[in-house]
């Protein structure tokens, strides 16, 4: 089955694009909050395979690389099982045993340094009522008395030798276990990152990722002027975060309080995705084509994933380009005419020509 990813830098537009490739018969849509973060997330399977697998290996990180992995699949297990149908815990130990030529116990493996904090409610109750250094005190010589009872560990030996098949039968396992046979794609949203998408596509045997860019200046004012944008369905009807949350939190990611810390952003994103332009199985896509030149662009990304257009059953069932040209050239309708050129000074390169 082919794996479709659509990524983008925060309100790009890559909604626009997962929503025509839903109106392709035989692809599968997760719901549009769903993101997959089990490869590019911290801890993921992009860390675990530096950790295992990169010339700098050590058994002290790659132990702890698994350990973290393992942790961040607990804490993914119920959101995953009710979009998945998987026991992703259940998936993650056979995998992890896949990977580990040994487990081996230890005494004090990790410097008490590095272990996570735990919390001691004597230490607290000493800390509230103003006795801590007292606490400190006893307790000192008393832990010295009892080091030799630190618990044992155990530790995962692993070299990753066989970490790149390992992976790709786990991720199948994971990602298309609840899909029908009769569906020929996935589409996954954000699941890889723009910025080094190759580094996940190398886990799937047929995989092809789609970067949506979009003219800084509407990103910019699009937020500004929320209310007056067109605001897709799936936003405005969503059942758990209102849309002033919604609304806070791109303006907090954008940095959009802050113009000198937006254009940053935006520079370093850029900068850091043009390094994996150029392959066959990127595809760049400005927002602003799709929605001005439907047709075209269209016929561009369905010759891309290789998808005849005879499969586009439900057009305009999902993205109307009608509905989104209220967001392009938005722009124009911000009073604040010296922050638009702030930012054509200094974001020349990602502008859009309407």
């Amino acid at each position: 089955m082919k794996v479709i990813d659509v990524s983008g830098f925060g309100h790009s537009g890559k909604t626009a694009v997962t929503d025509l490739l839903r109106e392709v018969e035989g692809v599968h849509a997760h719901p549009h909050s769903f993101e997959f973060g089990l490869l590019r997330l911290p801890d993921g399977i992009m860390d675990l395979a530096h950790a295992l697998t990169d010339k700098t290996w050590s058994p002290s990180r790659s132990d702890r690389a698994i350990k973290r992995f393992l942790r961040l699949c607990q804490v993914f297990q119920a959101t995953y099982k009710n979009f998945l149908e998987i026991d992703l815990q259940e998936l993650s130990l056979a995998y992890i045993d896949e990977i580990t030529e040994e487990k081996i116990s230890v005494h004090g493996w990790y410097d008490s340094l590095y272990e996570c904090p735990r919390f001691n409610l004597a230490k607290e109750l000493a800390r509230s009522i103003g006795l801590l250094g007292l606490y400190r005190k006893v307790k000192r010589p008393a832990s010295k008395l009892n080091i030799s009872k630190k618990p044992y560990e155990d530790v995962y030996l692993s070299s990753g030798f066989n970490f790149l098949e390992a992976t790709k039968a786990f991720l199948e396992k994971v990602l298309f276990n609840s899909i029908f046979s009769e569906k020929s794609a996935l589409l996954l949203n954000n699941a890889f990152e723009p910025f080094s998408p190759l580094e996940s596509l190398k886990y799937f045997d047929h995989a092809s990722c789609i970067i949506v860019r979009r003219d800084p200046r509407d990103i910019y004012a699009s937020v500004k002027l929320y209310e007056e944008s067109f605001i897709p369905p799936f936003e405005k009807e969503n059942s758990r975060y209102s849309l002033q949350f919604l609304l806070n939190l791109k303006r907090d990611m954008l940095g959009l309080d802050d113009l000198k810390k937006f254009i940053s952003r935006q520079k370093l994103y850029h900068s850091k995705t043009n390094s994996s332009l150029g392959n066959e199985k990127v595809l760049l896509v400005d927002y602003e084509d799709l929605v001005i030149h439907y047709k075209e662009t269209t016929s561009r990304i369905f010759d891309f994933l290789e998808i005849p257009t005879s499969s586009h059953r439900d057009k305009l069932n999902f993205f109307d380009p009608r509905n989104s040209k209220q967001n392009v050239g938005i722009w124009r309708k911000l009073d604040d005419r010296d922050t638009i050129s702030v930012l054509e000074a200094n974001l020349a390169d990602q502008l859009y020509d309407l």
